[in-house]
């Protein structure tokens, strides 16, 4: 019994660190697929003709969307290149 007494500390003190680099990854893996969903909800509502052809402009608001999702990706390779271990879909 002290020996367990003794040890939960250690395995509080430790889990802390794993917990709070996987709700880092989580939440920058959240943001990120929320930001490109957005981008990408913009583009599609531009109204255009049915059997146009023509490339439509970018909206300001999804390139800057798009521009946060490179950032925010580019910060995943990064910093949690073995994240794709714990989430694998959205």
């Amino acid at each position: 019994m002290k020996r367990l007494i003794l040890l939960l500390p250690v395995f509080i003190i430790s889990g802390c660190g794993l917990w709070g680099d996987f709700t880092t990854y989580f939440n920058l893996y959240y943001n990120t697929v929320d930001d490109f969903n957005q981008a990408e909800q913009s583009i599609y509502e531009q109204k255009r003709d049915l059997f146009s052809t023509e490339e439509l402009p970018l909206p300001g608001t999804a390139g800057a969307l798009l521009n946060k999702v490179v950032e925010k990706a580019s910060k995943i390779l990064q910093f949690h290149a073995d994240g794709h271990m714990w989430i694998t879909h959205y």
